[in-house]
């Protein structure tokens, strides 16, 4: 276990399911920006949506293979059940938006 994992986790003890909310919308809005910079034309803007769902099953997967268990342990909170519901949303209202842009 890292150190920095160690370190959030016990902040969140006392923390609510918010505080992992909070960090997944600013996580997931890094991602899309870095996702839609290499965008200029229509064909790169649907290559940055395939990369943006790429990173998001990545990283989800790590998420839930890597730390769902021990966060789960140390907070009480489900943080791949929070985390996947909260990409869902937020990936399916940026491909709505894109794909009616293209």
């Amino acid at each position: 276990m890292t150190i920095a994992f160690s370190f959030i986790a016990f902040a969140l003890l006392s923390s609510s399911p918010l505080t992992v909310k909070k960090s997944n919308v600013e996580w997931y809005d890094r991602v899309y920006t870095n996702c839609k910079a290499h965008a200029k034309g229509e064909e790169e803007s649907l290559q940055g949506l395939i990369e943006l769902c790429n990173q998001l099953n990545s990283d989800i997967y790590k998420a839930y293979h890597n730390y769902n268990v021990l966060f789960e342990e140390m907070t009480g909170v489900h943080y791949f059940q929070v985390t996947y519901k909260q990409m869902e949303k937020a990936l399916s209202v940026d491909m709505k938006k894109g794909l009616e842009d293209e």
